[in-house]
């Protein structure tokens, strides 16, 4: 009787040759016995293969391959909310930051600088081929000067904005009641 056929009888040692395994997991022989030298599958003995613990083997290997970090597609939904919510925060914490006017919006200093090179740049432009005299250097150093005032005045305008945007801080409207009754009167 042949090996396969014992296995069959007995259904915990079932063995079969290497290019029968090698079909079933869809592998080239070559690369099934790489698989083998790297660990992830299983020689029970010379070119016999247990189909059932390397298909399991050959499963997880490919499952790992797609998911290295081995997270189910819960705990990736998790870790998706969880990156999610942090760069929510940080978008938060950034926001209050302006608000506060602790941070200059980078569109805002972005503007500034176009608009203090292309300042210079004309300045330049209208002295080619003349030498820098002092006019020329006091007016590219009065532009360099500007650009606090120019911040200062944003500040400004942004605070003088939120005043007028911001409610008073009273308690909820109280019912027509407390005001004497109709206002038709």
């Amino acid at each position: 009787m042949e090996p396969d056929s014992e296995s069959r009888k007995g259904g915990t040692d079932l063995t079969w040759p290497s290019d029968r395994m090698a079909r079933i997991l869809d592998l080239t022989p070559r690369r099934m016995n790489r698989l083998v030298s790297e660990g992830i599958l299983f020689r029970e003995e010379k070119g016999r293969y247990s189909p059932v613990k390397n298909v399991v083997a050959y499963i997880r290997y490919l499952r790992d391959r797609r998911d290295p970090a081995g997270l189910s597609n819960e705990d990736d939904d998790k870790a998706t909310r969880r990156a999610l919510n942090v760069a929510r925060h940080d978008e938060i914490r950034l926001n209050m930051e302006v608000t506060a006017r602790t941070r200059i919006p980078l569109d805002l200093i972005e503007e500034i600088d176009e608009r203090l090179h292309s300042n210079i740049a004309g300045i330049l432009k209208s002295r080619r081929n003349k030498t820098l005299d002092e006019e020329a250097l006091s007016d590219i150093f009065g532009e360099l000067r500007q650009v606090g005032p120019t911040l200062r005045a944003w500040h400004q305008q942004v605070t003088a904005a939120e005043a007028i945007l911001e409610l008073p801080k009273s308690t909820p409207t109280q019912p027509a009641e407390e005001g004497g009754g109709d206002e038709s009167e």
